[in-house]
Formats: structure tokens, C-alpha cells, sequence
């Protein structure tokens, strides 16, 4: 209710009584609180939980793929940002990178095997 009321008063021309309105409910995590936290002008994101230490970051910038990360993150890309920096975690050359078969012919089950089939 609180976003209909909000939107009410935006229309009525009481756009600063909207804006605390709208931002009251941003922080709410369903349909309500993203049109609030889009009508309040605060951006998507994680929450600001501060900044990592200078050390960390420097440590994280040398792993492949964490630059891309970053330029996902920075264009508000969270899934693709999280999906890459998955990709490049698990990109150490082993089975799981690849598509995996049954050992047993006719199976339906996914076991791997380094052995093509």
C-alpha cells in the first residue's frame, strides 16, 4: 500500500513526501520495494557492506577473468558477473569444464569420466 500511496502523492505534485515513501520501502525485496527503489533512484545492487582492503583487491586482480567480473558488476550484470567469476573458478582443467557421459552404455545417469566415450 505504501507504494500506491507514494505514486498518489508523486502525482499530486508532493514529490518529496513520495521520495521518502518510495525510499522507505527500497530496501524490501519483492515487487513493491524494486518499483520503490527504482522510483527513488537508488540503484540495484548488493548492499554497501564497505570496501575490501587494498590488499584483497590487488590479490583478486591478478586472477584471469577478474577484470570481466568487475565490468559486469560496474554495468549492474550481478548473475553474469557471478556466473563468470564461477566459469573462472572452475576453469582449472578438469572434468567438470567439460560435458560429462555415463561410464555405462544405456545409463541415464551423469557420471563423469576422463575417458571419451
Amino acid at each position: 500500500m505504501v507504494y500506491w500511496h507514494a505514486r498518489a502523492l508523486k502525482q499530486a505534485g508532493d514529490t518529496a513526501t513520495a521520495a521518502q515513501e518510495f525510499t522507505s520501502i527500497a530496501d524490501q525485496f519483492n515487487f513493491y520495494g524494486q518499483l520503490g527503489m527504482k522510483n527513488s533512484g537508488r540503484r540495484h545492487g548488493a548492499a554497501a557492506h564497505g570496501r575490501p582492503p587494498d590488499a584483497e583487491i590487488a590479490q583478486a586482480q591478478t586472477v584471469p577473468g577478474f577484470a570481466l567480473s568487475q565490468k559486469f558488476y560496474a554495468m549492474n550484470l550481478r548473475l553474469e558477473g557471478n556466473a563468470n567469476e564461477l566459469a573462472v573458478a572452475r576453469h582449472d582443467g578438469s572434468a567438470i569444464d567439460r560435458p560429462t557421459r555415463s561410464t555405462q552404455s544405456g545409463s541415464n545417469c551423469s557420471i563423469a569420466s576422463d575417458t571419451p566415450p
